[in-house]
């Protein structure tokens, strides 16, 4: 049985960036891709390599034919499953593909089932989880089993919504500061 199979469609690609700002832009001139919805210092907690640390990261959300678009910029120097890619020369790196799941912990036995090797966690302030998967054939990008519930849903359908009906000018970058 395959991912897809098990968890549904690829819900999301997550690139790691160094300059949220610039990465936007390009996304948004380059490739047409808005309008983008950012978070700025979003605090989260990294369970990785046997640490729990608190990390501090710029999000920024787009959609493109129905899948969401992650920009991640970690602000802060503190270990975490982005971590490696600051000490590298490249701007932009694919982090992970993301599936939606409602039983986070049924998911996690399924990927491992699967073949996948449990390589992280993220937890929100509200307790959501994101969960790290490894497989040697995806390199440094992991598959992220991402715990969601009907809020975050219809936030997410919100946002695919304002892609939807964007006229391609107008407001092309939200930004929310959460401190």
């Amino acid at each position: 049985m395959s991912l897809i199979q098990t968890f549904g469609p690829i819900r999301q690609h997550g690139y790691l960036v160094k300059d949220l700002d610039t990465a936007i832009d390009f996304w948004l001139e380059k490739l047409g891709v808005g309008p983008w919805f950012g978070y700025r210092n979003v605090m989260l907690r990294s369970e990785f390599e046997n640490q729990s640390n608190d990390i501090r990261l710029d999000v920024g959300l787009a959609y493109q034919n129905g899948v969401q678009i992650e920009l991640i910029h970690q602000t802060d120097d503190t270990p975490s499953p982005y971590r490696f890619f600051y000490d590298t020369e490249d701007n932009l790196m694919q982090q992970q593909l993301a599936f939606f799941c409602k039983d986070i912990a049924q998911a996690k036995t399924q990927a491992i089932n699967l073949g996948l090797k449990p390589a992280g966690k993220m937890v929100t302030p509200t307790g959501s989880q994101a969960l790290y998967f490894s497989h040697p054939t995806l390199g440094k990008t992991v598959v992220e089993l991402l715990e969601v519930d009907q809020t975050l849903l219809d936030g997410f359908a919100y946002f695919e919504q304002q892609t939807i009906n964007w006229d391609g000018k107008d407001d092309p970058i939200r930004i929310i500061d959460m401190l």
